[in-house]
Formats: C-alpha cells, structure tokens, sequence
C-alpha cells in the first residue's frame, strides 16, 4: 500500500480496534494418563505399584481384613496389563499418546510447511513481517473501508437531492432553458422575468455543486475500491501464516518477525527433547488423524457395499438385455397397431355421424356428442368429427363409443409396460455411470485412510511376466504391476461385468486389453471417460500390442499414460508408449499423487 491510503491508515492505525480472529485454541498439552488409563480411579503422578495397591484399596473400601498375601500378585499383574497395552508408546511419560514413528512423521510434515512458509515470508517481503504491524495494518483498513462507505453514501444521497432540485428548476423555468434574449422573454412581466432569471442562476449553481459531487463521488469509490483490494489481499496473507503458525503464540511475539519464529520453531524440532507446543501438536494431530481414518474407514465399506449392490443390479439387467429388447420392439409394434386402430375407428364414427348430420339429422346422444348445449340456435360444429387427431376426441369419444375405451385402454397398458422396459434401460446406464462414481469415491476413502503412509519406490525390479493364458491373467498381472509403481492397493476386479474397469486402486483405474492387435483410439478415449475424477497420471492403459498412431497422438495431447508389453529373451516387462508413461516410469506413482 502506497500513497494517501497508506498515510491514512498510518495515521488511524495506533488507536483503531484490533481485528485479530478468534484465537484457536491450542490444544492441551499431553499428560501421561497411566493411573485413569488402567485404573478407574488411578491418579496420574502416581507410581506403578501405588497405582495398583490404591485401586485395590479404593475398589474394596480400603478394607484389608480381606488378606493381602495376594494383593501383590494382582497388583503387579494390573501394571503388566497396563504396561502391555501400550508396548508401541513413546517412553515419553508425559506423552503417552502417540508413537516414536508418529512424531517422526509430524516432524518431517511440520518442516515442510515451516519451509514453504519460510519462502512465502520472503517472496512477500512488501507485506508486514510481524504480527503487531499486521495486525494494526488490518484494523486500519477496515476502519478507512467503513469510513469511506458512510461518505460515499453521504454523497450520493446529496447527489440524489441535487438531481430533484435541478429537475424542478428547469420545470419552473420551463423547457430547461431560460435564455432571456429569446423571443419568448417580452411576453414576460417584470416580476416573472425577475423570477426566471434567478431559477436560472441557481439551476447554474445546483448544477455546477453536481458536476463536482459526481467527480468526488467517482474518486471515493476508486479509493474504496483499492482499499477493499488490500484488505482482501491482506486477509489472504494472513491465512497463509495462520496456517502454520499458532495463534497465541503470535499474540504473544507481536513485535518479533514471522521469519524469526519460524526459525525458532525449525530449531525446537531438532531438539531431542520436544518443547510442549511440540507434544501438543503432534498428540492433536493424532487424535484427528485416527478420527479421520475411522470415518474414511466407514465411509469405505458403505461405498463398497453400494458398489457390490450396483454390479450385482447391473449384473442382472446386462443378462435380461437381449429379451428385454425384443419385448420393446415387440410393444412398439403393438403400440403402433393400436393407435393406428384407434384413430380408424374414430374416423369411422365421425364420417357416419357428418353423414347422418347431412341426411336424417343426429339423435339427442348424438347431438350431445357432437355438440354438447347445442340449442338449435347457434352454428353446429362438426369438422373435429373429420379429425382423429383432435383433442376432443381424447374428451368425448370414449364416453360415447365402448370400442373406442377399449383402444385407449389397451394403449395406457402398452404404454405402462414400454415405460417399464425403457426405464430399466435407463437404470442400466445409470447403474454404470454410478459404478465409475462409486469406484473413484473408493479411491478417495481409501486415500484418506492411508495418507499417512510413506512407501519407497523403486521397491526392487519391476514385474515381467511369460506366457499369458488368459485376459483375467493379463489383468491380475497389470495389478501386480500398478502395486510396484506405487499403488499399493492395486487389484484386479473380478471375472464379470466391470462397467470398463479392469483394475482399481487408490487414486488410479486401469484397463488391460489382451489383444494381438493394436488398441485403437476408440478404446483409449472409452476408459478417459470412464476415469471421470481420477488425477490424468492415475487414468493407466496397457496393451499387450501397442497402440495405433492415432491413438498415441491423443494421449500425448492430453498427458495420459499408456504402456504396452515389450517381449524379451524369456519375459516381457511394461515399457511406456507416451511421455506421461514415461514420466510416470522415472518417479513413481506416489511422488506423482504427491505432486497432484
């Protein structure tokens, strides 16, 4: 911020309330918890064997008369259990709650952000560098923003007056112009001449004071505007730092810069004993970790089972496909027939009656058919009879002909049974677009339940495999080999309808095509459809033959990876056949997800 708006808020900074967010709050530091962790009423501080003993006494009322030859047996028996329940626990008594392996895994996540702020800090050097001048910084703008809207409104409801006086002068002039030279002006009176005459001079002023309201008008909604920017820019800034950095630890280092508490902080985890902030942190971090972990675990199975219960339906309409077709065409066809029978039995009834119309004239029922309230008076309306298409034969004629309720019957119940048939149609379609959805909706859940894990890649040589009997085997063997690129939960969907899937993981889906041609680029832009929500590098194809030109070509152009079969001495291993297979290749799986 720079020039007058930045003297202002300068100016209005040192005295104006502060706009500091709501603290979060820290959580509470992790105390060692041994006594109400084993014991119901177990006091934490207190040693093992005290622990025991006392929650023997306090159980039992403190009554030794029961004998205590063998309270020591049991007692030592309840810290065995208590100690045992806890074999992978940091030794850390204070810290009870989370692994050696845990802590290592938040510190290597914690310097990452502290580093990636670290360099946010330097390349925002034109922003404050410490909490107090951010602080004051943001209370000021918002307090020059408010200001600035209660004047931007003073001047447009002055501006609003300004329009209604300069519209009721020129009225009280009349026709906007009071030039007193004009031929009009000797048809004045003295007292009207004077009268217009000073309208004028102030339709002048009013109008003058409203060119210069417009102006000011227009520069204080500009000011307005740049603030409103700052500030928005300001508030991005600050999220990025509270992001990483606590909240009452900055209201407590107002004056201290943000580069030096991250140092500070980058020094504490190097430690060998964690501050308190550290433990803290790290046990919150586990705590939401494992809850996180139980809801994608249930949220896993409900999908699974929705995804069985999808492929079991789906299952079951591609095997009742073909006679389901036969039966729509077949309804079709007596459809057409009935309606055709219906509309040729309505022109039977209407020629008769026109014909009876003209000749001996229509009886009461047929009157009231034709012509309902006819009166004798009024024309007679005839010409819908020559129309079997026409509305009020949907009203009337089955009121009138029994013939003609059995045809409208027959085509409500033909209609209801191709409505069903075509909605099974449409279910099944559904059902496969449901499936790919409920398959990358796994896949998320699944990568939320395993984000804490770490895998090395390369895990040794990659998998080549011989003679391929099958296409199920060339499918298990492309998830063997997804789990050594880095999908370690890669499998192979078993023999039946897959909806296009042939092996699903965490983040990726592939398809296996066991053909001795080339796979076309038909197929290759089927499974990108089909791979809707799932990151390009996870959208693997591989091929047992290659590809078509075509088909390599549009991959390229949309960094899809696609891998063939490349056949050695005694084997054959996965080669890429795109740039993004290659890629894929040099790093893995996992620094790809990591990257996306």
């Amino acid at each position: 911020m720079s020039g007058p708006l930045s003297t202002i808020v300068g100016e209005r900074s040192g005295n104006l309330p502060s706009l500091s967010p709501h603290s979060r709050s820290q959580p509470e530091s992790a105390v060692g918890r041994l006594g109400s962790a084993g014991c119901p009423n177990g006091r934490a501080g207190e040693e093992p064997c005290q622990l025991g003993f006392g929650w023997l006494s306090r159980c039992w009322g403190g009554d030794s008369s029961l004998g205590h030859s063998w309270l020591p047996v049991l007692n030592a028996l309840i810290i065995h259990l208590v100690h045992e329940q806890r074999p992978s626990r940091s030794e850390d008594l204070g810290n009870p709650r989370y692994t050696k392996k845990e802590l290592s895994d938040w510190k290597r996540r914690e310097r990452g952000r502290l580093t990636r702020l670290k360099k946010f800090l330097v390349d925002s050097a034109d922003q404050p560098q410490s909490y107090g001048t951010l602080d004051s910084l943001g209370a000021g703008l918002v307090q020059l923003i408010s200001e600035l809207e209660s004047e931007a409104q003073r001047l447009s409801e002055l501006r609003d007056d300004h329009k209604v006086d300069v519209r009721a002068l020129k009225n009280r002039i009349g026709g906007g112009s009071w030039n007193l030279e004009s031929r009009d002006s000797v048809r004045l009176s003295w007292r009207q001449h004077f009268s217009v005459k000073k309208a004028g001079e102030r339709l002048t002023a009013v109008e003058t004071t409203l060119v210069g309201a417009e102006a000011s008008h227009a520069q204080l909604q500009t000011a307005l505007d740049e603030a409103r920017t700052e500030l928005k820019d300001l508030r991005k800034y600050r999220k990025k730092i509270f992001a990483v950095l606590p909240m009452p630890m900055l209201e407590t280092c107002r004056t201290q810069s943000f580069l030096g508490i991250v140092d500070r902080r980058e020094a504490e985890l190097g430690q060998d004993s964690p501050p308190t902030w550290i433990t803290a942190e790290v046990a919150s971090h586990v705590e939401e970790a494992g809850a996180k972990e139980k809801e994608a675990s249930a949220t896993l199975r409900r999908l699974s089972k929705e995804r069985s219960s999808f492929g079991e339906e789906l299952s079951r309409l591609q095997a009742s496909e073909p006679a389901r077709k036969k039966q729509i065409e077949d309804l079709e066809r007596r459809l057409k027939r009935e309606k055709q029978r219906q509309q040729e039995e309505r022109r039977f009834i209407g020629e008769g009656l026109v014909k009876k119309y003209k000749g001996d004239g229509l009886n009461k029922r047929e009157t009231a058919f034709v012509h309902p309230g006819w009166n004798g008076l009024e024309t007679f309306e005839y010409r819908w009879l020559t129309k079997p298409n026409s509305a009020i034969w949907e009203r009337r004629g089955s009121e009138y002909s029994s013939r003609l309720r059995t045809h409208e019957r027959n085509i409500r119940e033909l209609t209801a049974d191709l409505e069903s048939l075509q909605d099974e149609q449409k279910r099944q379609r559904s059902l496969g677009v449901s499936i790919r959805s409920a398959l990358s909706a796994i896949a998320s859940a699944e990568q939320a339940g395993d984000a804490g894990g770490v895998d090395e890649w390369p895990r040794g040589s990659a998998p080549r495999i011989g003679y391929i009997a099958d296409a199920h085997t060339f499918e298990k063997f492309m998830a063997t080999w997804m789990q050594w690129l880095g999908w370690s939960d890669a499998r192979a969907m078993p023999v039946g309808p897959d909806g296009g899937i042939d092996v699903t993981a965490t983040g990726a889906l592939g398809q296996a095509k066991h053909w001795d041609n080339e796979v076309g680029i038909e197929e290759v832009q089927r499974h990108n459809g089909v791979c809707e929500g799932i990151p390009k590098h996870g959208r693997v194809f591989l091929a047992k033959n290659g590809y078509t030109p075509q088909a390599i070509k549009w991959a390229n152009d949309r960094g899809l990876p696609l891998f063939q079969m490349k056949p050695g001495t005694t084997d054959a291993g996965v080669v890429g056949s795109t740039k993004a297979a290659e890629r894929l290749l040099q790093v893995g799986a996992r620094a790809m997800n990591n990257r996306t």
